[in-house]
């Protein structure tokens, strides 16, 4: 068959299809085809014809031939794309999509490019074809058609709120999200900060927010983006992104600045203290950014960090616990936080809560920090065989040696009950790993507890170089010049220090209140019982505030505060008595009455409120009463030189109301 018959062959079956004559057309497409196997524009105009007869399922091969005869050629992909949509758009979806890719390839008009585009988007998102649509980005993100690049981007970021990004991909994608944002106006910058964050590109935003700032430094989203994701990577992999630690401050006081209340500069800034080892700045810091917005899953992870650094255990629990009810993404890092709080705490309930913990998290793989921690939770538990499986596997990297030796000498001295083999092998340790702070510690507090005071402080001053952050140094240090050394003033800024880095110590309270009164710094007790008392519910210290307002004479203030201690424990007699002492000290003798009398009621047997209320009956002229309580006070205790004067006076004041009333034989008797 010469060219002329076949071109006369095409016309003749492309004006059957047009006519719907399809066994026409079918038998010119075959003529063609016996004399010219590959002949395109056959092979296409079969694919058409099959479609509309009872043979439609071979039409997809027609066009498959075609393509392969010529597959830089639209009409066979058009046709193939139109074989699939008619079979169902959904059920073809995978089919299609690499159809409509070599469309988009091979379409050069820009309305059909975006209808096209239109018809991928839903099928990439009912797959999830995450590698078809980074393809399709990084091919056409920079084309110079605006009107492409405008469809592109919007399908981009419908798909990306949808589709999660596979780590293979994140750095590809990354690369396309960073060139499209710098191609749309700043203010569509958020999207796609939206899509890198939610798909874990933290890296990525945090560089291309950077990048972005050269564009438009007064886009002050970027700002917060930047300390947010510093933030955020630093405080779950400590000393990451250290290489931009230098260029955040800058960002913060930008930040902080236009927003005094922005949690994400708020949060930066504690990281970096964290990082440096500034643990009361960050502490303070992330209380302030949780009062902010108390639902921050990291401010709470970071202030549990910090508050275990500054080996504030319940405060550190308490904020892992609030951290893993807030955060489902992250709650393998909040877990094993969890545990190690457990692990470190002084309840044995937490012991056992770490332990159980332990066993889902090693389960799934091997992770020596949370060994230590179940193992250190087994020893406490007295648990040995649990112990020694811990141990055995710590063993297994040599970085953990130091807790290894600690755990197992330990443990040897606890079964044996022999704290002078411990003191030696803790010496040995000490020696053998100096920079090893809790080895360091444990010796200081074994000298403690066998009273070698003069050891026990330099093992303390030496933790003290080690590890300043700690309170329990300075607290034991404190003590030593406290008790041992008589030197009050410098116990006291030990005491002051302690105070700084824990803060809600009662322990440390108590010592340094002890402290003021030794050094009669009256205007520092009061100022350091009343930051307590406005802190927490702290009955002592309301007690000791009242008593010290009654030394120094203020019996108002002294009501006050003996009140407030009351309100916490009503049925306390102590209480009661120096309440009833304040409104005595004031001239409030019916009051004062009530208030000795309620300490009686709760300590019948006292001896000092019944003293008062004998004594307080015959100042307000229930003189009668008051020589009965006085007659029952000498009757139980007849050498007492107070109950024999206030009977003496009682009686006296008696015979001059009689006298006065010219009642001479009762005034003698």
């Amino acid at each position: 068959m010469n060219p002329k018959e076949t071109i006369k062959l095409l016309k003749q079956c492309k004006e059957a299809i047009k006519n719907k004559d399809y066994p026409i057309a079918l038998k010119s497409c075959k003529e063609v085809l016996k004399i010219d196997r590959k002949n395109y524009m056959a092979l296409v105009f079969l694919g058409a014809v099959l479609q509309e007869t009872d043979k439609k399922d071979q039409a997809g091969n027609a066009f498959l031939k075609a393509i392969e005869v010529s597959p830089n050629e639209m009409l066979a992909w058009q046709g193939l794309s139109s074989f699939y949509e008619k079979g169902g758009v959904e059920e073809n979806a995978t089919q299609l999509i690499p159809v409509y890719k070599q469309l988009l390839r091979l379409e050069s008009d820009s309305t059909k490019w975006c209808e096209i585009m239109s018809r991928v988007e839903p099928l990439l998102i009912k797959t999830g074809d995450a590698e078809t649509l980074a393809s399709i980005a990084n091919d056409y993100m920079w084309v110079e058609d605006l009107k492409k690049i405008d469809t592109l981007q919007q399908v981009l970021l419908n798909c990306l709120s949808v589709i999660t990004i596979p780590d293979h991909l994140s750095t590809l994608f990354g690369k396309v999200l960073s060139t499209a944002m710098k191609r749309v106006h700043f203010h569509d910058w958020t999207r796609y900060f939206d899509q890198l964050y939610r798909n874990k590109l933290h890296e990525i935003v945090f560089i291309t927010a950077i990048e972005l700032l050269q564009i438009n430094q007064r886009a002050i989203f970027l700002h917060d983006w930047i300390c947010r994701i510093f933030a955020e990577t630093c405080i779950l992999k400590k000393g990451y992104m250290q290489e931009f630690q230098h260029k955040i401050p800058d960002h913060v006081k930008i930040l902080l600045d236009d927003y005094p209340q922005n949690v994400h500069a708020i949060l930066a800034q504690s990281a970096l203290y964290y990082l440096t080892g500034s643990y009361i700045e960050a502490r303070d810091l992330l209380n302030q950014c949780l009062s902010i917005n108390r639902t921050l899953f990291y401010g709470h992870f970071l202030l549990s960090e910090v508050q275990f650094e500054l080996i504030n255990y319940v405060e550190a629990l308490k904020s892992a616990e609030c951290a893993l009810s807030l955060n489902t993404s992250e709650s393998k890092m909040a877990t094993k936080l969890l545990i190690k709080c457990l692990a470190f705490s002084m309840d044995k309930s937490n012991w056992m809560k770490a332990v159980e913990l332990s066993k889902d998290f090693l389960s799934s793989d091997v992770d020596y920090p949370v060994t230590e921690y179940c193992a250190r939770a087994y020893l406490k538990l007295d648990n040995w065989t649990e112990f020694e499986k811990s141990i055995n596997q710590l063993k297994e990297d040599p970085s953990f040696d130091a807790i290894t030796n600690l755990l197992e000498a330990k443990r040897k001295a606890k079964s044996e009950s022999d704290d002078a083999v411990l003191l030696n092998q803790l010496i040995t340790l000490a020696e053998l790993y100096p920079n090893n702070a809790e080895i360091i510690l444990e010796v200081a507090l074994l000298y403690e507890k066998e009273e070698d005071y003069k050891n026990a402080y330099i093992y303390l001053i030496k933790t003290a170089k080690i590890a300043p952050h700690w309170y329990i140094v300075y607290l034991k240090l404190g003590n030593c010049y406290f008790r041992i050394i008589k030197d009050y003033d410098k116990a006291s800024r030990c005491y002051q220090k302690a105070l700084q880095l824990h803060p809600d110590s009662d322990e440390i309270g108590i010592a340094m209140s002890d402290t003021y009164k030794m050094l009669g710094d009256v205007a520092n007790h009061i100022k350091l019982l009343e930051m307590i008392c406005s802190s927490r519910n702290a009955k002592w210290a309301w007690l000791r505030l009242g008593l010290q307002h009654l030394q120094a004479g203020d019996s108002t203030a002294a009501v006050h505060s003996l009140r407030t201690a009351l309100s916490f424990d009503p049925n306390q007699s102590h209480l009661w008595e120096a309440l009833a002492d304040a409104y005595l000290s004031r001239g409030n003798h019916r009051a004062a009455l009530k208030s000795y009398e309620q300490a009686v009621e709760l300590r019948p047997g006292a001896f000092y409120p019944k003293l008062q209320i004998a004594t307080i009956k015959q100042v307000i002229d229930q003189t009668e009463e008051s020589l009965m309580d006085f007659r029952e006070l000498v009757t139980n205790g007849p050498s007492s030189v107070l109950a024999l004067k206030g009977l003496a006076e009682t009686c006296l004041c008696i015979a001059k109301s009689f006298w006065e009333r010219r009642l001479f034989g009762l005034s003698f008797n």
